[in-house]
This record gives structure tokens, sequence and C-alpha cells, in this order.
């Protein structure tokens, strides 16, 4: 029984889950904004285009905390 005790206690919160999934949301967006951006406006805003194709190309879950 002290095992199930120890995993409910070391589970994430809600909030903890809640921000995980929100900053999974916001790299989705800012990777699909990237992937439809022409490559004229990334280098109008200082992106390098193959550096923004290899961002895009990224799954939603790989992402540091920011």
């Amino acid at each position: 029984m002290a095992y199930l005790t120890e995993s409910f206690v070391s589970a994430p919160s809600g909030i903890a889950v809640f921000k995980t999934v929100k900053l999974w949301v916001n790299a989705k967006r800012e990777r699909n904004a990237l992937r439809n951006m022409p490559y004229s406006r990334l280098e109008d805003i200082g992106v390098n285009p193959n550096a923004a194709d290899r961002e895009a190309h990224k799954s939603f879950w790989n992402v540091s905390s920011r």
C-alpha cells in the first residue's frame, strides 16, 4: 500500500499538467506559423529559413521550458 501512496504524492498537479499542455499548444501554434510563413518574410524578421524549417518540423512535445 505504501507504493500507491508514494505514487499518488509524486503525481503531477493539475496546474502542472495544464501548464505543460498550454506550452505544447503554443509550440504547435508557433511552429505552424513558421511553416506557413514565406521565406522572404522570415528573412525580414531575421530568422534563417533553414532554422525555421527545422523548428517547424519538430514535434509539439519537443519543447524546452521557457
